[in-house]
């Protein structure tokens, strides 16, 4: 009868930990990193100014792109109707003080080559409207994010998620 007590313990630990897995999925902070410098390069080559990191912006993009994975969908707009202004609003992407800001933002998602920074730069690159959104001469601010987790039954998974953005004084 002792053991069994134990036994719970543990049944019960492992489900919740396979259960927060996807809430919790890690942020690939070397991804992020590359996928910027890639985009920036990108922006550079162009002459347009490179787009620096916000923390607001991040926050966002990192909770959109865990939402979509735990939750196994792949859109810029949650099921509950949540855009991408909506997303960094919340996460602190102040608007306050401004005459106007706009945001936009660009996923992918991919495994295996298909995952790294280099191949979803290239097939942003490679897609109008996504390299019509990296290439916007008005954005200022970028928020960015990597999550590595199972998605849609394809694990070791990467998501990205960017937003960018351009507040006016």
């Amino acid at each position: 009868m002792k053991l069994k007590t134990p036994v719970l313990v543990v049944l019960i630990a492992a489900v919740l930990a396979l259960a927060a897995a996807p809430a919790s999925a890690g942020v690939r902070k070397d991804l992020r990193a590359d996928v910027l410098r890639l985009i920036n390069a990108e922006r550079s080559a162009r002459g347009l100014h490179t787009l620096h990191l916000d923390a607001a912006l991040s926050r966002a993009a990192t909770a959109h792109a865990r939402d979509m994975l735990a939750r196994g969908y792949f859109a810029h707009t949650s099921p509950e109707g949540r855009t991408a202004a909506d997303r960094a609003r919340r996460a602190g992407y102040r608007t306050a003080r401004y005459r106007s800001w706009r945001i936009a933002e660009v996923l992918a998602w991919g495994m295996g080559s298909r995952g790294t920074p280099e191949a979803v730069v290239d097939g942003w690159m490679h897609s109008s409207y996504h390299r019509g959104v990296i290439l916007g001469r008005s954005w200022r601010d970028a928020g960015v994010t990597c999550v590595q987790g199972g998605f849609q039954g394809a694990p070791g998974s990467f998501l990205y998620t960017i937003d960018v953005g351009r507040r006016t004084r």
